[in-house]
């Protein structure tokens, strides 16, 4: 019974200084809490405190009166008082969005113009008989809404099993899918593999490289006549 007599002294001592600590950290834990409430943006709190535009542009003003002497010592038109100060921020604020109204309107005006431009096709939409392109006058098989050339064969529509051969099947294989080549028209029961690939025109190929050759070019004098010397000049620079 002494030794329980005695620790209760220290039990009940112990447990006066835990209480003591948590009041004293909860008072550090409002009162920073208060401090942090009434902290400017920015601050080292992190936190975000209300402020009213007119005390946004008092301090506004504040900052430019202590920095005009650095930047224009003698200048006639800085603010004075924080009436000349509003006008001049006033002001500030109608050119701005002067300018603004002025750029929207000036890219409206091109947008208009540009979508009120009619496009005329190319040599004014005239028809050659010679069922070449109207530009650089190339046999090719892109002329549109013209006839086909009757002394080329026209390749019918690809059937179902070649465009799963072109496409699915090629991707399975490892490779990407590819456009069935036009071929030569023939029995529908004969396998499309046996039917042969019509040669595209050398206009119309693509993705080959270009082997230069050593034969001269002929030179045609009269259609360097007609384009002109100074054009010719022009593209040789």
């Amino acid at each position: 019974m002494g030794l329980s007599a005695g620790a209760l002294p220290a039990q009940s001592q112990h447990s006066t200084l835990i209480r003591e600590d948590t009041h004293s950290t909860l008072q550090e834990r409002q009162s920073s809490t208060v401090s942090r409430d009434h902290e400017v943006p920015g601050g080292t709190g992190g936190s975000l405190t209300w402020v009213s535009d007119d005390t946004r542009e008092r301090d506004n003003f504040r900052r430019m009166r202590s920095n005009i002497g650095y930047i224009a010592p003698k200048s006639p038109f800085v603010p004075a008082d924080m009436n000349e100060w509003l006008v001049h921020r006033v002001e500030t604020l109608e050119d701005n969005t002067g300018k603004m109204s002025r750029t929207i309107t000036l890219r409206r005006r091109e947008k208009a113009s540009l979508c009120a431009t009619d496009i005329q096709p190319a040599l004014g939409g005239r028809r050659f008989g010679d069922f070449r392109s109207a530009v650089l006058a190339q046999t090719t098989i892109w002329r549109p809404d013209e006839a086909e050339n009757p002394s080329r064969l026209q390749a019918p529509w690809p059937d179902s099993s070649e465009r799963k051969h072109e496409g699915y099947q090629r991707v399975r294989s490892g490779y990407s899918r590819f456009p069935p080549l036009p071929r030569v028209p023939g029995n529908p029961t004969v396998n499309w593999k046996q039917r042969s690939p019509i040669t595209a025109y050398d206009f119309d190929r693509v993705g080959q490289p270009v082997v230069p050759q050593d034969t001269a070019t002929e030179h045609d004098w009269g259609m360097e006549s007609l384009i002109g010397w100074s054009l010719l000049l022009e593209i040789d620079a």
